[in-house]
């Protein structure tokens, strides 16, 4: 399932929200991580997640480092919400394609933890 979502914090909030009550066991935002007033994706995510994950996006951040120094801008979150796993990745689709496979293993032992 896939929903553009605009760049509102309330509305991604919401979004979450649901997606989380309606038992979505992974949910992966694209962009609004950076440093600009129209980036709120954290703070939107934040209210949702009961418990942070700050190594799901510490390692999304420095495999892209090497390649793209700006990737430490990133605000990202990453994090539980129930049995709901939910990470925050870049907006650029090459930076996903480049940070989110290393993070699989560690991806799929959370949801194998989640579901138990």
């Amino acid at each position: 399932m896939a929903t553009v979502v605009p760049d509102e914090k309330d509305m991604i909030t919401a979004t979450l929200r649901q997606w989380v009550a309606d038992k979505v066991s992974l949910i992966l935002t694209t962009g609004g991580t950076g440093p600009m007033p129209r980036d709120v994706t954290p703070e939107a995510t934040r209210p949702v997640l009961q418990r942070e994950l700050p190594g799901l996006t510490e390692a999304q951040r420095w495999t892209s480092f090497a390649k793209a120094p700006t990737s430490i801008l990133s605000r990202a979150l990453a994090g539980v919400a129930d049995r709901t796993l939910i990470i925050n990745l870049p907006g650029n689709p090459k930076a996903i394609s480049e940070c989110l496979p290393p993070l699989l293993p560690a991806i799929r032992e959370c949801l194998r933890h989640l579901t138990e």
